[in-house]
């Protein structure tokens, strides 16, 4: 067997051992806004295995990310470096100000990786497999940098979802309009599928589960299904289960590692955001459950990313080396 298809392999196999000692460690959820409880744009951190909590919700962990304002931070991912990706601008303006910065897990080792003259950044996603990062510049195109920040394609003509964006199974995903759209990573588009009758679902994320594409964002209310081996939306294009009948408007959402989907909803009206989850049969377990209170933003909470706990992320690295050092 050729080294470098026995090193792909053995890396693969690291991936694999490295996401098992991530689902038993201890937790974090980070979840981006452009405008904090202080006034300032931040990512914030939250405990996810002390649960959210009836009442007044679980408050944000102390401390903060420690950003360099003016940021405000708008697409996020976790990397395969278990590096956070944040991107944005440096200002509320729309022209000049694109921005990607990266951070250790617990908010340490600000670094602004990419810094760009076109328009500020909307949405964003990194390539599991290069570390590639794709960004949608607002409204126009997309672009492609390395994991370095080195741009390799300042125009993706097609690609220009306002905020939902995913690599996966080596294509690009992305939500725009009433549109789920599925281009290469080279920015061709190779089709896309609308949802007929749902036209104000202007998607701001969407995550894979087992499958199936989660959409959130628009004007409508819930989480939207897409299924990517049979090309078909879920639910007769519907909002999933109950998840549209209380009227929230949601801006995130993600897969937590032991699978159940947690959603961000915006505020109302520059009122409070909040986080909750939703079990398998489409089922709010808010208010019953209880919530995560993320802040009083009068501003926009964006996307959430679930990270080890920084103590235990040693573990889950270890996991990835023990494997590789017993195939040496």
């Amino acid at each position: 067997m050729k080294s470098s298809v026995l090193k792909t392999m053995l890396v693969a196999v690291a991936l694999l051992a490295s996401a098992a000692q991530f689902a038993q460690a201890a937790i974090e959820i980070l979840v981006s806004s452009e405008a904090g409880d202080d006034g300032q744009r931040r990512v914030y951190r939250f405990d996810y295995d002390a649960g959210p909590l009836p009442g007044g919700g679980q408050n944000p962990l102390v401390p903060h990310f420690t950003d360099t304002a003016p940021f405000y931070p708008r697409g996020m991912e976790m990397g395969p470096d278990f590096k956070i990706y944040v991107a944005g601008s440096g200002s509320s303006a729309a022209v000049g100000s694109g921005l990607v910065k990266r951070y250790n897990i617990d908010g340490s080792g600000e670094t602004t990786l990419i810094s760009s003259g076109t328009q500020w950044f909307r949405g964003m996603t990194v390539d599991p497999a290069s570390g590639d990062i794709f960004v949608s510049v607002h409204g126009t195109h997309g672009q492609r940098y390395s994991s370095t920040g080195v741009l390799e394609d300042a125009d993706l003509p097609g690609v220009d979802a306002t905020g939902a964006m995913k690599v996966v199974g080596g294509n690009l995903y992305t939500g725009t309009g009433n549109f789920i759209n599925r281009f290469d990573l080279d920015g061709v588009l190779i089709n896309q599928f609308p949802n007929t009758g749902h036209n104000n679902n202007d998607f701001t994320d969407l995550v894979e589960k087992d499958g199936i594409m989660y959409l959130v964002g628009g004007s409508e209310s819930g989480v939207f299904r897409f299924h990517l081996a049979t090309n078909t939306w879920l639910d007769s294009g519907n909002a999933w289960g109950n998840t549209g009948s209380a009227g929230l408007i949601y801006a995130g959402i993600a897969v937590a590692p032991n699978g159940q989907i947690t959603v961000v909803r915006n505020h109302s009206n520059g009122g409070n955001a909040y986080m909750f989850r939703i079990d398998d049969n489409g089922t709010m377990l808010y208010p019953t459950e209880g919530y995560w209170f993320p802040m009083n933003t009068g501003g926009d909470s964006g996307e959430i990313v679930f990270t080890p706990e920084p103590a235990s992320l040693a573990l889950v690295g270890l996991g990835g080396l023990l494997m590789l050092k017993r195939r040496r």
